[in-house]
Order: C-alpha cells, then sequence, then structure tokens
C-alpha cells in the first residue's frame, strides 16, 4: 500500500496529518499521535443502498498500549476484544449543533493520551471556550485510570451549572 505524507500547519504544529491511500479513508486522521497510527485498522464495510464504509478500530495487540495505557492489563485485554469500530466518516462528518456553543462546557485533557493527541484537546478545549479545563496525568481511559478525580471534576462542573 503506497503512503502518502502531508502536513495540516497551525500556529503551534498541533496537527500533522500521514494517512495510506484506502477508499473512502478520511483525510483528517491529524488528530491520532503519529507514531500511533500503525496500530489503527481500517477495514471496508457494506452498506446496502448506499456507498460502502469503513470501519476503524484499534488492533487487539495494540489496544493496551494506544487505548489503555496503565489500565489493569485484565480489563484492557477485555475492552480490546469488546471494542465496537468507528465508522470512519465520524472524522469528517460536519456536526449541525454544537452544544458548547450555547451551553457551559467543560473537558479534561488527558496528558498521557496515545489516542487522541493531547495537544488536539487542548486546541479544542481552547476554542471551544470552555468553562474550565483540567488536565490530568492519564490515559484515554482517563475515567478508567482516575475515576475519583474524573468523578469530582463532574460534580464541581455539576454545582457551577445549577
Amino acid at each position: 500500500m503506497s503512503r502518502k505524507r502531508g502536513t495540516r500547519s497551525s500556529s503551534r504544529s498541533v496537527l500533522r496529518t500521514r494517512f495510506a491511500d484506502y477508499p473512502r479513508r478520511p483525510a483528517v486522521c491529524e488528530a491520532l499521535i503519529p507514531s500511533q497510527r500503525e496500530p489503527v485498522s481500517w477495514a471496508p464495510f457494506p452498506n446496502p443502498g448506499a456507498e460502502d464504509g469503513t470501519d476503524v478500530s484499534v488492533k487487539v495487540e495494540a489496544f493496551p498500549q494506544v487505548f489503555a495505557a496503565g489500565i489493569d492489563p485484565a480489563i484492557s485485554e477485555v475492552l480490546a476484544v469488546a471494542q465496537r469500530p468507528l465508522a470512519a466518516l465520524a472524522f469528517s462528518e460536519a456536526t449541525p449543533v454544537a452544544a458548547w456553543k450555547t451551553k457551559p462546557a467543560f473537558g479534561i485533557v488527558s496528558a498521557a493520551d496515545h489516542t487522541i493527541n493531547p495537544d488536539v484537546e487542548r486546541f479544542g478545549y481552547t476554542r471551544g471556550n470552555f468553562r474550565r479545563v483540567i488536565e490530568l496525568d492519564a490515559p484515554y481511559l482517563v475515567m478508567r485510570a482516575l475515576p475519583q478525580d474524573v468523578i469530582q471534576f463532574i460534580v464541581e462542573a455539576a454545582a457551577e451549572v445549577v
């Protein structure tokens, strides 16, 4: 499979794109950390009555390092085989209404995330003018790694809006 390389510049050089030529594969994979792209699996699926789609998932053998770093290995193994693929179209579909534009928004940056680049998380929260954002030294599954910190943040955020 041939590879293309490209960049998408920003003032912070946050996003970097590299993706394979794959039918209907979206070119918006820049949120994935470059070193973690290879463990992602892209598989076509039939879509009767419409154009076929592409499922995206993390390869089972890479799941613990990419998606569940720091999580109990036994739990990580179960999560790896139980994961549901995401339709690749989700990376490029526009959201018709963004709740954060009209409602208070709060966010958690997972500083040790190997699925979504933490700089992309920070950029999105800043762009969305989120009311409050905290940063935790946790993997993508922050709610699994640091449940009490996440619960406390949710409780505090809820108290700010009631």
